[in-house]
């Protein structure tokens, strides 16, 4: 296995080659902790990722990036603690802590120059790459941690994802600066249960959407329209418990929150 994570590491650039280096100085210190390493790597993507000819990328970006031991402390932490380093190994590794990870749009590719917006923060970068086996074009949403090389331009570091979620990634990226609305919150419900199996959508209806049994059942039955017109009604319902109020109508403005229960400050009413 170790041997099959090596070979796939792309060592055609230098800062692969500091990678890999670094990587195997502290396999000396930490044997162990490496061939644990490789195998939390594996449970985390699978051991399918071995047939994916960029195992060698995500396994640096995962390895630096992710892997953690038990107390906490990180990769970038431990080999700056335990290695001597030189002026590039440093560079390279302060470099990886100040990466950038989100989802980017390509906003347009010149040669192999690719200039991206992050959907967050609404920023531009530019990212110089070499040869890409992926076939992306202006408009698709990546998600890729970008980090400076030793020239200071950015590059793709750790892997690049990429997949057909992009307006779910929206909405969701858009309800850290404002709230959604109900027609926003719906399309999300259903873009999120799009995939799910029958056992994954029921556990789902039930405990996220609040659906009791009969619900649930019969939900099954209707047609995507009237699943549609289900999903909204729970999602008022939901926002009004959140907020004390019953359907938007204010009818629990005057209330208190005890151990999950709206209380009416005047009736001594509960409702949960």
């Amino acid at each position: 296995m170790k041997t099959k994570i090596k070979e796939k590491i792309n060592e055609k650039n230098k800062e692969a080659k500091i990678f890999d280096s670094l990587i195997s100085n502290i396999e000396k210190k930490f044997p162990n902790l490496i061939i644990d390493s490789k195998e939390e790597f594996l449970e985390f993507y699978g051991r399918e990722i071995l047939n994916n000819p960029h195992s060698g990328q995500f396994f640096y970006g995962w390895f630096f990036s992710i892997f953690t031991l038990k107390d906490g402390k990180g990769m970038v932490c431990l080999i700056q603690e335990c290695l001597e380093l030189n002026k590039e190994e440093k560079l390279l590794l302060n470099n990886v802590q100040n990466g950038i990870p989100g989802y980017f749009r390509i906003l347009k590719i010149e040669d192999k120059n690719f200039y991206l917006e992050d959907l967050l923060t609404k920023k531009d970068y530019l990212v110089k790459t070499r040869d890409l086996e992926h076939k992306l074009i202006p408009g698709k949403i990546v998600e890729v941690c970008l980090v400076k090389n030793l020239k200071g331009d950015y590059f793709f570091f750790g892997g690049l994802r990429t997949g057909d979620k992009t307006r779910l990634i929206e909405l969701n990226l858009a309800g850290y600066s404002r709230d959604l609305n109900v027609d926003e919150m719906v399309e999300r419900e259903i873009l999120i249960m799009k995939n799910m199996d029958e056992e994954m959508l029921i556990d789902y209806l039930e405990e996220v959407l609040d659906f009791n049994d009969d619900e649930i059942g019969g939900y099954f039955d209707l047609s995507e329209k009237e699943r549609e017109e289900m999903i909204r009604e729970h999602i008022i319902m939901l926002m009004g418990c959140e907020t004390g109020e019953e359907n938007g109508e204010g009818l629990w403005e005057n209330k208190t929150k005890i151990n999950g229960v709206w209380v009416d400050d005047k009736t001594g009413e509960g409702k949960e």
